[in-house]
């Protein structure tokens, strides 16, 4: 025959049962807060990253501006070629900056989606084509270098270049944008799991202090009514009736 529990073996029992619930809640609570964090620092790198590649975005856009001398006179070929050089050294000072916002990726406890393999690949695009821009505007003998009165942005294998850079740098931008994207999905999804776990700790939390308060008159209100009862019949001396416990 088993033995029968004693009575705070059940009561521990049901105080460990309810703390674990209580466990269960706060760990929900907790999960969605750390997400919650997360997807901050996240989001904040990935706009420092946006905000550096809008700059990127406007100098290369500035390679193909329309520039006048301060007489009101076309710039010469020479004075177009060191005006596109210009904005080629700012761009690269962009991109040397934005590799070095990209060394935090690597180090981070939160890294991209791709292991950053999309901006790698984009970075690595641009590099290829503002370094053909480069080659076109500075090698002597080259078409850039020779046509007579047109810009030296308009010829083909230079605008063919440029437009290039143009593309890279929007698709490097729409990859950030995505990584931001995902970010918030992963949090929305992250808070639903949190809400569901202290929702369902709440509930059981709640399902146990019913079947404890339940259990405690059945184990303790109810027996000690009984003794008080069955202590009363004996003051006043009634011997017959022994008193019954479970």
């Amino acid at each position: 025959m088993a033995r029968p529990w004693r009575l705070r073996h059940k009561l521990f029992l049901g105080l460990g049962l309810v703390v674990g619930s209580i466990a269960l809640l706060l760990g929900g609570a907790v999960f969605g807060l750390l997400s919650y964090v997360e997807a901050g620092q996240i989001v904040d790198h990935k706009l420092h990253q946006l905000q550096v590649t809008v700059v990127l975005r406007d100098q290369i856009h500035q390679m193909a501006d329309n520039r006048t001398n301060p007489d009101g006179k076309s710039q010469n070929r020479q004075e177009q070629q060191q005006y596109i050089l210009h904005w080629y050294t700012q761009v690269r000072n962009s991109l040397d900056y934005y590799r070095e916002t990209r060394k935090s990726d690597q180090n981070s406890q939160f890294p991209d989606p791709d292991d950053g393999e999309g901006q790698r690949h984009a970075l690595a695009k641009i590099d290829t084509s503002l370094a053909k821009l480069k080659q076109l505007i500075t090698t002597p003998g080259t078409r850039a270098d020779s046509q007579g009165d047109q810009r030296v942005i308009d010829d083909p294998a230079v605008r063919a270049a440029y437009h290039e850079l143009m593309k890279e740098s929007t698709n490097l931008f729409a990859i950030i944008k995505t990584d931001i994207d995902d970010t918030f999905r992963h949090a929305d999804t992250n808070r639903r799991r949190g809400t569901a776990i202290a929702v369902s700790g709440t509930v059981v939390a709640a399902l146990l202090i019913l079947t404890m308060l339940y259990y405690f008159k059945v184990w303790v209100f109810t027996p000690i009514r009984l003794l008080q009862a069955g202590v009363q019949r004996v003051h006043n001396g009634d011997f017959e009736h022994p008193i019954q416990l479970q």
